[in-house]
C-alpha cells in the first residue's frame, strides 16, 4: 500500500483510480487566501471552544464562550465589530423541530479594538461569550429558563462587522473557510444538556474495535480494515472538553501518514441521570477524499451507545465511516471502551 505524504497522490487498485487529499498545516483551498480574504472580507478563526452548551441544573451560569483571532488583508485592522445572533429550537409532540425567529444578542457584541493582539499572529485574539440569560433577555418572556428542556438548543450565528460597512458571516464564505485549518463557521448550535460529572469518564481508556470493516465499506477496500492507528486495539487519554464532551488524539488511517487527529466523545443524559447517548460530537474529515466530498468519521444516529453515568469503569460506543465521494455509502462501527 503507498504512502500518502502531504498534498496528492493517485492511487491505483485493480482498474479503480483514486485522489486522495490529505490536509497538512495548510488548507487546500481552491483560491489563493489573499484573494478568499478581499472576495469575504475576513474570518474569524475558532482556536478553541471551552463552552459548547447550556446544563439545564446550572442554566443561570450557562454560556457558549470560544477563543478565536480575527484576520483579514490587514491583519484584522479593516474589522469593526463582531456580532451574535441566536435561534431557540424544540421539538413538537411528534418530536419534529420548530424555530423561533432569530433575535440579535446586543450585549454578546465585541469591539476588535478592544482585543489583545497575539504576539505569535499578530492578529486580535480574545474570547467570545454568549450568555443563556442574554439569550432570553432579547426573548423579552416569550422563552424562559422554565421552558426549556434536554433536547432543545439554541442556534448561534456570530457576523463580522468592517470598518467600511460590509459584514460577513456564515452564508458569506466557502466551506474551504468555515472548515478545515481556517475553522471559521460563524455558526454553532449549543443544546440544552445534563452536565457530566468532570471526575467521570477522564484519564486512560482502552478502546477496541469490535470488527475489522468489511467487505463494501471505503476501509476494506483502502486500509486495514481498522479505523485508527491500522490495529485494532489503542489506548487513549480522554480529557474535559465540555460539559458532556470528552476529547482524545488518534491517528485515522494510518496507512497514509496521517497525524493524530482531535475527537470528541459526548455523554448525554436526560433530567433523570439516564443515558441517552453516547458517541463522536460531530462528523469530521479525516483528511482524505476521492476528489470529491472527503472521507469522515461521525456519530450513528441509529446505534446509541451504552454507558452509566454513576460507573465510568467503561462504555460503549460506535463511529460512522462516511465514504464521502468514494462511493461505498457508510458504515457503523463499534467499539468498546475500558478503563485502565
Amino acid at each position: 500500500m503507498k504512502t500518502l505524504k502531504y498534498i496528492l497522490l493517485s492511487i491505483v487498485v485493480g482498474s479503480l483510480t483514486i485522489s486522495c487529499d490529505i490536509l497538512s498545516s495548510e488548507p487546500d483551498l481552491p483560491i489563493p487566501l489573499d484573494e478568499t480574504m478581499s472576495n469575504t472580507g475576513g474570518f474569524i478563526r475558532v482556536l478553541s471552544v471551552t463552552s459548547s452548551a447550556f446544563d439545564v441544573f446550572v442554566l443561570e451560569s450557562a454560556k457558549y464562550e470560544f477563543i478565536a483571532e480575527i484576520s483579514d488583508v490587514n491583519q484584522g485592522n479593516d474589522a469593526e465589530s463582531v456580532t451574535f445572533y441566536a435561534t431557540y429550537v424544540t421539538n413538537d409532540e411528534n418530536g419534529r423541530p420548530v424555530s423561533s425567529e432569530e433575535v440579535e444578542i446586543p450585549d454578546a457584541t465585541v469591539d476588535v479594538s478592544s482585543l489583545d493582539v497575539s504576539e505569535t499572529t499578530e492578529l486580535p485574539t480574545g474570547t467570545f461569550v454568549v450568555t443563556l440569560q442574554q439569550i432570553l433577555n432579547q426573548y423579552d418572556g416569550v422563552i424562559s429558563k422554565d421552558d426549556l428542556k434536554v433536547g432543545d438548543r439554541f442556534d448561534i450565528r456570530w457576523q463580522l462587522n468592517m470598518k467600511d460597512g460590509r459584514s460577513f458571516t456564515n452564508n458569506s464564505v466557502s466551506q474551504s473557510v468555515t472548515g478545515g485549518f481556517y475553522s471559521s463557521p460563524f455558526f454553532a448550535r449549543a443544546g440544552v444538556v445534563v452536565g457530566v460529572p468532570s471526575e467521570k469518564f477522564v484519564g486512560d481508556y482502552e478502546i477496541t474495535q469490535v470488527e475489522r470493516a468489511g467487505e463494501g465499506t471505503v476501509s476494506a477496500a483502502y486500509n486495514s480494515g481498522w479505523l485508527f492507528n491500522g490495529q485494532q486495539t489503542n489506548t487513549i487519554t480522554l480529557s474535559v472538553t465540555s460539559i458532556i464532551g470528552r476529547g482524545f488524539s488518534l491517528a485515522p488511517w494510518v496507512e497514509y501518514g496521517i497525524e493524530p487527529l482531535d475527537y470528541v466523545i459526548n455523554f448525554n443524559l436526560n433530567t433523570q441521570l439516564e443515558p441517552i447517548s453516547v458517541g463522536l460530537s460531530t462528523a469530521s474529515s479525516i483528511g482524505l477524499s476521492c476528489g470529491g466530498p472527503p472521507i469522515t468519521f461521525g456519530p450513528s444516529t441509529e446505534n446509541l451507545g451504552e454507558f452509566n453515568v454513576n460507573d465510568d469503569s467503561s462504555f460503549t460506543f460506535y463511529i460512522v465511516e462516511d465514504s464521502g465521494g468514494c462511493g461505498f455509502g457508510a458504515a457503523s462501527f463499534e467499539f468498546t471502551a475500558t478503563k485502565l
